[in-house]
């Protein structure tokens, strides 16, 4: 017992200094050196809060709330200023806890098992009226709180004509992420009021309550590998802590956006960079059989191996590059791409009307060219003065679809088309340089 409550103070005290410096961003993981033992959950707890309602009727409800401190191995507690709204609604009669939703955020419901907790600021917790009913089971939108019996006395004593409840009702109206603004500097709204004549009695209950409260919420999620914001993953030389996060099931194909630098192994070899318009993202691999697919933003891309590898284009700009003697298919998107191959047989995959592609290629290349249509753009890089020709088979025919390109009479390679284009409209579609 005695080494919980030194634990206790331990985290409280600081979590406290923490918040008095403005680290309120920072996760609970870096108070001290945890290990995989450390699963814990820790929770402090103040008296009732009392209300002095000597003249109201309450459901003996026993409303609580001061800190709670949870953190986990390998979890990262994220810390955001959630605005609170309270208010006290008359109703005919009382919320019903089985039938009413609980209050989420982010989508997850304040349950007893949810993975976030409400961390009062101990500067305004006795400050709220009366103390928010988040202990389990009472997370929910709306509660019973009080009520006033209504009807009439005559003659032959109360005609009872029904219940007035005030139901008490929690919503979130706004959040963001702790450090991303300045934190709030009020952190309580006014105290209301609201009367309601209890007829069997002859008095009136009269309920308070405070209107609004801002109160920091911790998300404890699993460490993440990738995030929006700029990262660097090398799969062949992870991190302590990159290690971790893909131990406790973080994601490792989605690199979320941003301008990452990513390295895959044959380990790790489907990915997708996610990348925005904006985003400059780097995704380099060696040996193996690779399935990368692009994003909107500029993605580059090396890969140096004999395997045989898929690159899908996305709708930004991409430059890949391909070395080895491997079997590689590129499907091209919606925006340029740049495409240097070292290899024989590859497949450059036109999708739709207006896509381009702009080769570079070593001499004596032979490559496929699949879907290429009018409006598509075949850009052959680096050889001046190219001329085509009409491939010829083993047996002095001309093979459909096959060309062979020259550049001031000498032999470069071929391109095999998936159509029986003539050399004269493969001309019209190919920007020659």
């Amino acid at each position: 017992m005695t080494s919980d409550r030194h634990h206790q103070r331990e985290y409280a005290d600081k979590l406290a200094s923490a918040k008095t410096s403005g680290n309120t961003s920072s996760h609970i993981m870096g108070l001290r050196k945890l290990g995989p033992e450390d699963r814990c959950e820790y929770s402090i707890r103040a008296p009732t809060l009392d209300l002095n309602r000597t003249k109201s009727r309450s459901l003996n409800r026993k409303p609580f709330y001061f800190l709670s401190l949870r953190c986990c191995w390998g979890f990262l507690v994220t810390n955001y200023w959630v605005l609170f709204n309270y208010d006290m609604v008359e109703a005919p009669g009382p919320a019903d806890p089985s039938s009413s939703t609980p209050v989420t955020f982010l989508g997850v419901p304040w349950e007893s098992s949810n993975p976030y907790t409400i961390n009062w600021n101990a500067s305004f917790h006795d400050q709220i009226i009366p103390s928010p009913y988040y202990a389990p089971p009472w997370g929910y939108h709306a509660i019973a709180y009080s009520f006033a019996e209504k009807g009439s006395w005559g003659p032959n004593g109360f005609t009872f004509s029904g219940i007035d409840y005030f139901n008490y009702t929690i919503s979130i109206d706004n959040y963001y992420l702790a450090g991303s603004q300045p934190d709030p500097t009020v952190f309580t709204g006014p105290v209301l009021t609201a009367t309601e004549h209890d007829d069997l009695s002859n008095y009136d209950v009269t309920v308070q309550w405070t209107d609004w409260a801002w109160a920091l919420v911790s998300i404890n999620a699993p460490a993440q590998l990738f995030t929006t914001s700029s990262d660097g993953v090398n799969f062949n030389a992870l991190t302590f802590d990159q290690q971790t996060a893909i131990a406790d099931g973080a994601e490792t194909t989605n690199g979320l956006g941003g301008s990452d630098v990513v390295t895959l192994n044959a380990a790790h070899s489907t990915f997708q960079t996610g990348s925005l318009s904006g985003d400059t993202y780097r995704v380099s691999a060696g040996s193996g059989n690779y399935d990368i697919t692009l994003g909107a933003g500029t993605d580059i891309v090396n890969i140096s191996s004999n395997g045989s590898s898929t690159v899908t284009g996305g709708t930004g700009s991409a430059a890949i590059t391909i070395s080895g003697s491997g079997t590689n298919t590129i499907n091209l998107g919606s925006g340029a791409t740049n495409i240097r191959l070292t290899g024989d047989n590859n497949s450059i995959d036109f999708g739709a009307a207006g896509e381009t592609a702009n080769l570079y290629l070593l001499t004596g290349f032979q490559e496929n060219i699949n879907g290429f249509t009018s409006g598509d753009v075949l850009d052959i890089k680096g050889f001046g003065n190219l001329t085509l020709a009409a491939g010829i088979d083993t047996s002095g025919h001309a093979s459909p679809g096959q060309v062979n390109l020259y550049s001031n009479s000498a032999f470069l390679g071929t391109l095999t088309f998936n159509c029986k284009r003539g050399v004269e409209a493969l001309e019209n579609f190919c920007t020659q340089s």
